[in-house]
C-alpha cells in the first residue's frame, strides 16, 4: 500500500480553523517561526488516519481556541485512487470516506481504513515514520538493549521458539471469548450484562455528553486561568522591575544634575589664609565695638540741658496738634448733629415704621399715566358708540374693546397709586413722591453718621496717643475717654508744663577732661582698626575679592563644590556600572514612566480578564453540579463504571493474548523476509551519507551496535556525539520505513528532527529525503528557510 497526502482541510483544531493546505505528492517542506502551527498540522495528519486524541493526563485535545467545529477533513491517494477522510467531533467522534472518483461513501470507514492501513496503529506509524527533535533528543537516553530491541523486532532469529509461544497463547485467549451469540464463556458473559448496563445508561447519554462537554470546558477554562494567572506574575515581576529602574533613574538624574552645576574654581583659599582671615575679623570686631562703647559714653555724657529742651518742645508740639485735633472733632460732632436730626425727621413723617422701598419706574410710570390720554379715550368712546349705532352696527365691537382699554389702562393707574400708598402708610401720593428723595439719600445720611462717629473716635485716639509721652513726661494723671475729657485734660497739661519751664534747671554739669580721655582712647582703636582693614585688603586683592563677604562666598563655594562632588560621588556608587551604562542611553525619564504605563495598563486588562475567565468557570462548575447531583444517575454510571472495568480488565487480558500471537507472527513473517539485513545495508548507506562517508558500517556485536569509521576505527554507540547519535538513529528509522515499503507505505513526518545537525550534515538530510520521497512522500516541519530555491515550500 502507498499512501499519499494531497490536500488538508481543517474547521477547528488547536489554532487552525477554516484553513486548507494542498500539497505536492512528494518532498513537502512546511516552513514556520514557533507557535506558527506546524505541530498542531502534524498532529492533524496522524488523527486524521488514527482518531483524535483522548484526553488523559496532560494529552493535548487540540481544541479549537475560536470555538469553532472540532475537526476537518483530508484527502489522500491509496494506490491511486483519491478519497476524503473526515472525522468531526472530538467526544463522539465520527468519521467518514468518500471516493472522489464516484463520490460514493464507504459503508465501514473506520474497518476499511484500518484495512489500508495495516498492520499500521498508531503506535507503530509513530515509532517508524513519524518523529520530532523531542524524540531525537531522547537518543542520547537511549538504553543500547532498547535500540537493538528496535532491530531485532525486525530481523527476529529463533523464529520456532516464538511460533509455538504464540500458538499457546492464541489458545488461552480462545478459552475466555468464543464470537457465538449463545457463547457462555466469561468473558461474553461479562459482555452482555455491559451491554444491558449500557442500555440503561444510553437512555441518560444526553446528561452524559453535557456532562463530559463541561469537564472539557471546565479543564479549558482552568487552563485559561492558570495561564492568565501565569501571565500576571511574570508582568507583576516586570513592573517590580520597572519601578525599581525609575528609582535608579531619579538617582541617576539627580547625581547628573549636580555633575552638571559643578564648576572647578580655579582660586582656592587655603586654610591658613582662611584662618588668618577669620583672626583679623576678630581683632577688627572687638576694635569696632571698643570705638562704638567709647562714643556713646562721650554721648551719655553730653549736657542734660539738651535733653531737657528737647523734651520740653516735644510737649509743646504734643500740645498744639492735640488742640487743633480738639477743633476737627468739635466741626465733625456739630455736622453729625445735623443729619441725625434730618433722619429723625423723616422717620417721624412715616409714622416711625421701617423705610419704605422706593417707588419703582414701572410704579412711577402707572402713577404719572396721564389724565388726558384716559379722557381722549374715553370721549373717542363715546363718538365711536353714537357712530356705530346709527351707521354702523359692527362697529359697536370696536368702541367696546376701546372702552375696555380705557377702563383697564385707569384701573391699573389707580391699582398703582394704592399698593404705593398702602407701602407708605397712606400718605398723599404727592407727598410720597416729594419723599422719594430723602429715602433714596436716607442710606447715605446714615453711613455719612457712621463715618463721622469712626473720624471723631480715630481723632480721639490718635490725639491720646500723642499726649500720653507729654503725659508720662509731665507725670500727670490723667483719664480721657470723651472730648470733655480731652478739653480738660489739655487744660491740666498746659499748666503742667508751664511749670516744669519755671523750674528748669540751668546746670551745665561738664565733664571736659573725662570726655578728652575717651577721645584719645577712641584714637587707638581707630588706628587699629586701620591696620586690620589693611591687612584684609591684601587678603581680598590674592584672591580677587572686593570685600570680606566675597572672601566668605569664595570660600563658601569652594566648600560647598567639595561636597557636591563628594555626594556626586556617593550616589554614583549606589548605582551598578551596567545600570549606569543603561541610563546613559536614555534620554529622559519620560521613556520609562510610559513603559511603566503600558505596563500599568495590561495589568489592568489582564486583571479583567482573569476576573471573566474566574467568573465564567464559576458557571461552568455550577451547571456541571446539577448535571451530577442525581442519585439514580450517578447509581447507574457506578453500575456501568463497574461493568466496564470487569470488562475491561478481562478482556485486555484477552486481547494482550489474542494480539501478543498475532504480532510475535507478524514480526517472524517478516524477519522470515531477511529485511534485518537489507534495513541494515540500507542505513549504512544513509548514515554514509549523513556523515559526510566518515562512517561506512554499522554492525551488532552481542548487545553493542558499533559503528564503523572509514580509516577501521571502531566506536561504540556511546562514543558517539548528541548529533551523530541522532543521525544514527534518523537513518535506522528512515531504512526501516524503506525495508517494509513493499508492506505498508505511508507519508514520512519529521518536525525540526535535525536542530543537532551541523550545516553539512543538515544539507545532507535535505538531499536524502528529497532521494526518498521519489518513491514516498516526506513532509518536513522546519522553522529554518534554507535550500527554500530546491523545495517545495508551504509557508505558515
Amino acid at each position: 500500500m502507498s499512501m499519499k497526502i494531497k490536500r488538508i482541510q481543517i474547521n477547528g483544531f488547536g489554532r487552525w480553523s477554516q484553513k486548507t493546505f494542498d500539497f505536492v505528492s512528494d518532498f513537502q517542506a512546511i516552513v514556520g517561526q514557533n507557535e506558527s502551527g506546524k505541530s498542531t498540522l502534524r498532529a492533524f495528519m496522524v488523527s486524521m488516519l488514527f482518531g483524535f486524541p483522548t484526553k488523559k493526563g496532560q494529552t493535548n485535545v487540540y481544541t479549537p481556541k475560536d470555538g469553532s467545529s472540532y475537526g476537518g477533513s483530508m484527502v489522500v491517494d491509496f494506490f491511486g485512487q483519491s478519497f476524503e477522510i473526515k472525522r468531526v467531533g472530538r467526544v463522539k467522534s465520527v468519521l467518514t470516506i468518500k471516493s472522489l472518483a464516484d463520490d460514493q461513501f464507504v459503508e465501514t470507514p473506520e474497518k476499511w481504513l484500518e484495512e489500508q492501513l495495516a498492520p499500521l496503529d498508531r503506535q507503530m506509524f509513530d515509532a517508524i515514520f513519524n518523529f520530532s527533535q523531542q524524540d531525537l533528543a531522547q537518543i542520547s537516553q537511549l538504553a543500547v538493549p532498547d535500540l537493538k530491541q528496535l532491530l531485532l523486532n525486525i530481523g527476529a532469529p529463533g523464529s520456532n521458539y516464538w511460533l509455538k509461544i504464540a500458538q499457546q497463547i492464541d489458545k488461552e485467549a480462545s478459552r475466555q471469548y468464543t464470537q457465538r451469540k449463545t457463547g457462555q464463556r466469561a468473558l461474553n458473559i461479562l459482555a452482555k450484562q455491559y451491554n444491558q448496563q449500557q442500555v440503561i445508561l444510553n437512555e441518560k447519554s444526553k446528561d452524559v455528553v453535557l456532562y463530559v462537554n463541561r469537564q472539557q470546558a471546565i479543564t479549558d477554562q482552568q487552563a485559561t486561568v492558570t495561564t492568565l494567572r501565569n501571565a500576571m506574575s511574570a508582568l507583576d515581576s516586570e513592573l517590580q522591575q520597572q519601578q525599581k529602574l525609575i528609582q535608579s533613574f531619579s538617582l541617576f538624574e539627580a547625581a547628573q544634575a549636580i555633575k552638571s552645576h559643578s564648576v572647578t574654581s580655579k582660586r582656592i583659599i587655603s586654610e591658613t589664609d582662611m584662618s588668618e582671615f577669620n583672626r583679623l575679623q576678630a581683632l577688627d570686631n572687638i576694635a569696632i565695638q571698643k570705638i562704638a562703647q567709647l562714643k556713646e559714653q562721650v554721648t551719655d555724657n553730653e549736657p542734660s540741658e539738651q535733653k531737657i529742651t528737647f523734651m520740653a518742645d516735644d510737649v509743646n508740639k504734643r500740645l498744639k496738634r492735640a488742640q487743633v485735633v480738639m477743633q476737627r472733632m468739635t466741626l465733625l460732632l456739630n455736622s453729625r448733629n445735623d443729619l441725625v436730626k434730618q433722619q429723625r425727621a423723616l422717620e417721624r413723617q412715616i409714622g416711625g415704621q421701617n423705610l419704605p422701598s422706593l417707588i419703582t419706574v414701572s410704579e412711577q410710570k402707572m402713577i404719572n399715566y396721564p389724565k388726558q390720554q384716559i379722557l381722549f379715550l374715553g370721549i373717542l368712546t363715546g363718538i365711536t358708540a353714537v357712530i356705530a349705532y346709527f351707521l354702523i352696527k359692527p362697529a359697536l365691537i370696536l368702541s367696546l374693546l376701546i372702552g375696555l382699554y380705557t377702563g383697564y389702562k385707569y384701573w391699573v393707574s389707580q391699582h398703582a397709586i394704592g399698593v404705593v400708598r398702602h407701602r407708605y402708610a397712606n400718605l398723599p401720593i404727592e407727598t410720597i413722591q416729594g419723599m422719594q428723595g430723602a429715602i433714596k439719600s436716607y442710606p447715605q445720611t446714615k453711613q455719612q453718621i457712621l463715618e463721622i462717629d469712626k473720624g471723631i473716635s480715630k481723632q480721639l485716639q490718635q490725639a491720646i496717643v500723642d499726649l500720653e509721652p507729654a503725659i508720662e513726661q509731665l507725670q500727670l494723671s490723667v483719664s480721657i475717654k470723651t472730648i470733655d475729657d480731652l478739653e480738660f485734660a489739655l487744660i491740666d497739661i498746659q499748666q503742667a508744663f508751664n511749670h516744669a519751664q519755671l523750674t528748669r534747671s540751668n546746670s551745665t554739669t561738664l565733664r571736659v577732661q573725662q570726655q578728652q580721655q575717651l577721645l584719645r582712647e577712641i584714637a587707638v582703636y581707630e588706628k587699629q582698626h586701620e591696620e586690620h582693614v589693611h591687612d584684609l585688603y591684601a587678603l581680598y586683592d590674592k584672591y580677587d575679592v572686593a570685600n570680606a563677604d566675597n572672601f566668605k562666598l569664595l570660600y563658601h563655594d569652594q566648600q560647598s563644590q567639595t561636597r557636591q562632588q563628594q555626594r556626586y560621588s556617593d550616589m554614583m556608587n549606589q548605582l551598578p556600572v551596567e545600570q549606569q551604562t543603561q541610563f546613559t542611553k536614555i534620554k529622559n525619564s519620560s521613556e520609562l514612566t510610559i513603559k511603566q504605563r503600558t505596563l500599568d495598563s495590561k495589568k489592568a486588562t489582564l486583571q479583567s480578564d482573569i476576573v471573566v475567565a474566574e467568573t465564567k468557570l464559576s458557571d461552568l462548575k455550577a451547571e456541571q453540579r446539577k448535571l451530577i447531583n442525581e442519585d439514580q444517575f450517578a447509581t447507574l454510571q457506578q453500575d456501568f463504571m463497574n461493568e466496564q472495568t470487569a470488562l475491561i480488565a478481562q478482556f485486555g487480558g484477552y486481547l494482550a493474548e489474542k494480539l501478543t500471537g498475532k504480532w510475535i507472527t507478524q514480526a517472524l513473517t517478516l524477519a522470515s523476509k531477511n529485511r534485518l539485513p537489507k534495513m541494515q545495508a540500507i542505513a549504512v548507506n544513509l548514515f554514509s551519507k549523513l556523515t559526510n562517508e566518515r562512517y561506512t558500517n554499522i554492525t551488532f556485536s552481542g548487545d553493542d551496535i558499533v559503528v564503523m569509521t572509514a580509516d577501521h576505527q571502531a566506536f561504540n554507540i556511546v562514543e558517539l556525539s548528541t548529533g551523530t547519535q541522532e543521525q544514527l538513529y534518523v537513518a535506522l528509522r528512515l531504512a526501516l520505513s524503506q525495508v517494509i515499503a513493499d508492506v505498508v507505505s505511508v507519508p514520512i513526518l519529521i518536525d525540526d528532527g535535525f536542530v543537532n545537525f551541523d550545516q553539512q550534515r543538515r544539507d545532507n538530510m535535505i538531499v536524502i529525503l528529497k532521494s526518498l520521497s521519489i518513491n514516498q512522500q516526506v513532509f518536513y516541519f522546519t522553522t529554518e528557510r534554507y535550500h527554500h530555491d530546491q523545495l517545495n515550500v508551504l509557508d505558515l
